[in-house]
């Protein structure tokens, strides 16, 4: 994995800069953690659907037509 932990940013009177390797490691850390939730979400059998939302998923039975 290419996450370490991210260190936060105190603003300042005349605001916050951001570099663009702070913003490149921020854009790797999403990669991985989306990668992650891609290797773990369950592969669903026939007649299965997994519905993913914000706070968790919905499984249900479905028919295929």
């Amino acid at each position: 994995m290419k996450t370490k932990e991210l260190r936060p940013i105190n603003p300042t009177p005349e605001g916050v800069g951001i570099s663009a390797e702070f913003i490149n490691d921020i854009i790797n850390r999403i990669e991985d953690l989306v990668q992650v939730a891609e290797l773990q979400k369950p592969i669903a059998g026939q007649g299965i659907a997994i519905q993913y939302t914000a706070t968790g998923a919905v499984i249900s039975e479905y028919y295929p037509s």
